[in-house]
């Protein structure tokens, strides 16, 4: 007697936000039996351990890369032996080009001033419980668009002196803003920990990004096979993609990639001086081993690799016991 058909994979179609795609990744893992993210990184190239990590655990990122989307899929459909890998790639690339047209629309499009936006996004599932221990934590702090907050009631006709008042008080809150942004250089780790002195600069972006300073992410435990100990807080940054990572802070082999754009770093060292003018590399794991696959794709990139413009960064506050 033969054994029933397994169940048609779960497809991407309805997703309306990040989150529920994110939920439909989730199942289509579990359609696939919930192997361990190693036996399912053998399955195809490119997708490592952490990049699974970074769709499906614990803390996953809040928009998941398009390339590890892609590979994760092929890796799902491709250890449960589904004949048709290709078709259901195209469904998922689909709509996630959606989401991400749908996002880019959103950001150019206010919301109406007076009513608070709804509240859909489901709540995601929680990832199998052999697996969460994997999971690297990346978190985003999201602010409340224009229409989320509420307009305040109408009030009487106030004086205009007291008008000069809160007008004062407001300019202060601002000044003090300031002040808080251009004192980040004394935060720990910071190249000699010196406080700010009122020559200090804030650290801009160029661009008029928000991506210049490091989020730490607490509640976050990375086990580093390389170093053999486990690491209680990373970082997150943002960093170009197709990076190379290598053994020490000093150009050589290139031990691994890393594919995603806004990934965790563990800490900062000094190295050789490399093409961003400085001697400061950050210690992550890659996506993908290329030489010495022993390392596990443990390695230093060099900041001229991440979007910012000062280094150390002062949101990673942990210099490298090591080198």
């Amino acid at each position: 007697m033969s054994s029933p058909a397994p169940p048609p994979p779960p497809g991407p179609e309805g997703a309306e936000s990040w989150t529920e795609f994110t939920a439909r990744l989730r199942a289509l893992y579990e359609w696939c039996d919930s192997p361990k993210y190693r036996t399912l990184t053998s399955r195809v190239t490119g997708l490592s351990p952490a990049a699974i990590s970074n769709l499906i655990g614990r803390n996953p990122l809040v928009r998941p890369p398009e390339t590890a989307c892609v590979r994760f899929v092929e890796a799902c459909l491709t250890y449960r032996g589904h004949p048709d890998p290709e078709g259901e790639l195209a469904r998922w690339k689909a709509q996630w080009d959606a989401l991400s047209e749908q996002q880019a629309n959103a950001i150019g499009s206010p919301s109406p001033p007076t009513e608070p936006e709804p509240s859909g996004a489901a709540v995601p599932q929680s990832p199998p419980p052999h697996e969460q221990a994997q999971a690297p934590d990346p978190t985003v702090v999201t602010v409340p668009s224009l229409g989320q907050i509420p307009p305040e009631r109408r009030r009487p006709a106030v004086h205009p002196f007291a008008l000069a008042g809160v007008a004062a008080l407001v300019v202060l809150a601002a000044v003090a803003v300031i002040v808080v942004l251009t004192g980040r250089d004394d935060a720990p780790g910071a190249h000699g920990g010196a406080t700010a002195g009122p020559d200090a600069k804030p650290v801009g972006n160029p661009t008029g990004g928000t991506n210049e300073i490091c989020r730490p992410l607490v509640n976050t435990v990375q086990s580093d096979t390389r170093q053999k100990r486990l690491w209680k807080k990373v970082f997150q940054c943002a960093n170009h993609p197709n990076s190379a990572l290598y053994e020490h802070p000093r150009e050589g082999p290139k031990i691994s990639f890393m594919y995603t754009k806004n990934s965790w770093f563990v800490c900062w060292a000094r190295g050789e001086k490399h093409s961003g003018g400085n001697d400061i590399w950050y210690y992550t794991q890659g996506d993908r081993s290329a030489d010495k696959p022993e390392l596990d794709a443990w390695g230093f990139m060099p900041a001229s690799q991440l979007v910012t413009t000062k280094h150390p960064n002062p949101g990673v506050e942990r210099e490298c016991p090591f080198s």
